[in-house]
């Protein structure tokens, strides 16, 4: 089995929107990245319970633009619901229904069957590097790694040194970029809002992830 393909990228900050956070650098690469999707099989990858949340609300707020259906599994015990969403998301994959993506902690990625992926995108690093070497050990044929100035630089000497030993590819370091796949007057988000307060009353009024609590 051919070694899975490393593909690296450094989101650096960009001078034009200095008050971007680096979830929002992180955010516009993936956006980057999934906007020519072209149908593999994919989950995205967050090294904690919240990260995955908020990258799972901006996918769900892109869909009416990028027609993506991320499927998202966060909580560490999983229930009856999620496993039938799993196994529905599974599913898919098997009947080739290309837009569905999954979006999960590493916590639920290390236990659970997705069936046969093609790609995976870690959004940000996980807290054991262990699972770049486990997606080896796969069928995966892409795992993109999305690496901001805030990443420690050992992590990021480890995957060169990963990609050096199992292949891989690295860009130049891209500069952050202000794409965000909606108009900025949409009713489900302001990308450019500097206000964390309007996150919370967005994760409270808009969405019921209910099902995902504990």
């Amino acid at each position: 089995m051919p070694s899975s393909s490393i593909i690296l990228h450094e989101v650096k900050p960009s001078p034009v929107t200095p008050n971007h956070t680096d979830f929002d650098h992180r955010m516009g690469k993936l956006m980057e990245i999934l906007k020519d999707h072209n149908g593999e099989r994919t989950v995205i990858l967050g090294n904690c319970d919240q990260s995955t949340r908020h990258v799972l609300m901006k996918l769900h707020c892109s869909s009416p633009k990028t027609r993506l259906q991320p499927v998202g599994f966060m909580k560490y015990v999983l229930d009856d619901n999620d496993y039938r969403l799993i196994r529905e998301l599974k599913e898919s994959f098997e009947k080739d229904q290309k837009r569905k993506i999954g979006v999960c902690s590493e916590q639920i990625f290390e236990k659970v069957d997705f069936g046969k992926i093609d790609k995976v995108i870690i959004f940000d690093f996980p807290t054991r590097f262990k699972e770049l070497h486990e997606l080896l050990k796969t069928s995966v044929s892409k795992i993109h790694v999305i690496t901001t100035s805030s990443d420690s630089k050992v992590n990021i000497e480890a995957v060169k040194k990963l990609m050096e030993k199992e292949g891989g590819a690295k860009g130049a370091p891209t500069v952050a970029k202000n794409i965000y796949p909606y108009p900025k007057e949409d009713d489900f988000w302001d990308w450019n809002s500097d206000e964390e307060e309007e996150e919370e009353e967005f994760d409270e009024r808009d969405y019921d992830y209910s099902h995902l609590e504990g």
